[in-house]
């Protein structure tokens, strides 16, 4: 009898496990990584994110500054944080337990803020960004597709080679007020790619192509938080609400059926 409540135990401590890491009962891990994602952030971030980009003080649920009944997660990037050569970042990164293989077809959804007092400045920022994991890391690929803040300009880009190219310019002031983000993607560097992104519900991008690079590896992941150029002061934004999954049903509350 107790040797078979050990096994129960332990059955349960498995399927725990395998709950938490976003990998259901009904799915093993040869399968390959879930599709579907969710983060609230109640308690800061979950188990999506790998940390290794951003510094634990850079990091801490807060009430929401919109004065809606829940947490969110403040992201703060001080000057020399994860320094690389001349940038610095505070971001969180899919762990890689998650990351897709490029050509899966994917939606995602997240909440933006930017508070009043967040500095404009005509320097590199990246807010959030889909990548491939490297195969030459030497080449230092931009990311395949990115959000911009600068000069007070949100815009959302992909990489062309050495080309960047802008998809969507948003010149009015997103500060103050939360932005719902959602994107459809296909990550692979052949003609069956493509990109649709939504901006509170408008949407402002519909392209087809390549998107990505043939010498980095079958491996495609999203990171988000704050990437930018050196600067001498901290900037801070604020994460609600994090979705990814197989249909925009299942990342987006407004998405009408």
């Amino acid at each position: 009898m107790r040797h078979g409540a050990g096994v129960i135990r332990l059955c349960g401590m498995v399927l725990g496990m395998l709950v938490l890491t976003g990998i259901g009962p009904a799915r093993s891990i040869a399968e390959g990584p879930t599709l579907t994602l969710a983060d609230d952030f109640e308690n800061g971030p979950g188990p999506v994110w790998q940390l290794q980009r951003i510094k634990s003080d850079g990091l801490r649920p807060v009430r929401d500054p919109a004065g809606l009944d829940r947490n969110v997660l403040e992201i703060t990037l001080r000057t020399g944080d994860k320094a690389e050569g001349i940038g610095e970042r505070a971001e969180l990164s899919e762990a890689n337990r998650f990351h897709l293989p490029t050509g899966t077809d994917v939606w995602y959804s997240f909440q933006l803020y930017i508070p009043t007092d967040f500095p404009v400045v005509d320097r590199r920022l990246v807010l959030g960004q889909w990548k491939q994991a490297c195969g030459d890391c030497a080449a230092d690929h931009s990311p395949a597709i990115a959000n911009r803040y600068r000069n007070g300009v949100f815009s959302i880009t992909i990489q062309e080679a050495d080309k960047r190219v802008v998809l969507f310019e948003e010149k009015a002031d997103i500060r103050g007020r939360w932005n719902q983000l959602v994107y459809h993607l296909k990550l692979t560097p052949t003609p069956e790619g493509f990109l649709q992104a939504w901006l509170n519900g408008r949407q402002v991008v519909d392209y087809k192509g390549s998107l990505g690079y043939s010498d980095d590896l079958d491996s495609v992941y999203f990171k988000i938080g704050l990437y930018r150029d050196t600067l001498p002061f901290p900037m801070t934004m604020m994460l609600g609400r994090f979705r990814r999954g197989a249909t925009r049903a299942e990342v987006d509350p407004a998405a009408t059926p």
